[in-house]
């Protein structure tokens, strides 16, 4: 029986199908189980459908035509047969039979298969290497010493380290420009409709005097702000945390930056503010394109798949989106349900 959601990735799925499919690597789990199952069905099928096909009816052979024997001229006097003239590219494929042919011949990895024009346009000579599982391949050395690179093994390791680094950098950069790098937004989380919630329910901003007096501050500019822009201004046990690193200390934020100063609306300019909520869905969305980057759209693993640090990658993206899913879900149910819900975008 096929699996219903097989041709939907999560992040098309709607809440209801998400609930039905179970957690995100039950879905793929599941989906995988679909195409195996899927292409098992095409190949056995092929060759029954190949076996049912009639035979062509042979065609009648013509009948002989008979005519009349030439008279036959003299034989003229033999001459001398001429050398082949040596060929140029010994061993090349352009000058064996089958050239133009589909037959396939082992590449120098001795997994992929290749046409001879294919083997000609990288410069190997078709049926020079052997499989694998034959003695070819990087892996496979001869009595020499030497693979079907032409390396001995130690160069061969320096190779493949010099060539996994690389692939991993790429692959970094490829996910960089896709968007999948990265668990934070680059928003602020306005605080500030917190905060007057809690005025009108709890009757102060915090229970800390301190910090109360800096959210008093804080609203009094008419701005939003964070959580972190409180204890900036607060100055409490966390200011050693490099909050005022980009300022250039604590002294030159209370002088130039603080609530009262001529800097005060650095904030209004340089901070895109956001709901908990919209954070919180943006964060979702984040998740949900690095799974289809990593697991849905498999165009990762075909790229990466033949690296040890390829599969281990995939397996932590996927990991930790389900884990997000899962924690998110519950913090939108407990947050909605919560007095400030409003004040948190719900």
């Amino acid at each position: 029986m096929s699996y219903k959601f097989g041709d939907l990735k999560w992040s098309q799925m709607s809440e209801q199908q998400r609930k039905q499919a179970g957690s995100r690597s039950a879905h793929m789990a599941k989906r995988a189980e679909a195409k195996e199952r899927a292409q098992a069905h095409t190949t056995q099928t092929q060759p029954q459908a190949q076996a049912q096909a009639p035979a062509p009816t042979p065609s009648p052979a013509p009948a002989p035509t008979f005519s009349p024997q030439p008279t036959p001229s003299p034989a003229p006097s033999p001459q001398p047969t001429p050398s082949p003239a040596p060929s140029t590219q010994l061993g090349v494929s352009s000058q064996n039979a089958g050239y133009a042919t589909d037959k396939k011949y082992y590449g120098p990895d001795g997994v992929t298969k290749y046409t001879a024009k294919q083997m000609d346009d990288k410069g190997w000579t078709p049926g020079y290497y052997k499989a694998k599982d034959q003695g070819g391949g990087k892996d496979n050395y001869n009595s020499g010493g030497v693979n079907s690179y032409g390396n001995t093994r130690q160069q061969q390791v320096k190779i493949d380290r010099t060539d996994s680094a690389n692939a991993y950098a790429q692959a970094s950069r490829d996910a960089k420009a896709a968007g999948v790098v990265g668990n934070r937004t680059n928003t602020g989380i306005d605080e500030s409709a917190y905060y007057q919630k809690r005025m009108e329910l709890e009757g102060n901003y915090s229970n800390n005097s301190a910090k109360n007096s800096a959210i008093e501050r804080l609203l009094g500019t008419g701005q939003k702000f964070t959580n972190m822009d409180v204890n900036r201004e607060w100055g409490g046990s966390t200011h050693g945390m490099g909050l005022y690193r980009q300022f250039g200390g604590k002294e030159n934020y209370d002088q130039n930056y603080g609530v009262g100063t001529q800097g005060q609306d650095w904030r209004s300019t340089t901070e895109n503010f956001q709901t908990r909520a919209e954070t919180q869905q943006q964060q979702s969305d984040l998740y949900d394109n690095r799974m289809n980057y990593y697991a849905d759209d498999g165009e990762y693993m075909q790229k990466y798949g033949q690296y040890d640090w390829a599969k281990k990658r995939q397996d932590g993206a996927v990991d930790n989106s389900s884990t997000w899913y899962e924690n998110s879900q519950k913090n939108k149910a407990n947050w909605s349900k919560s007095p400030y819900a409003e004040a948190y975008g719900y």
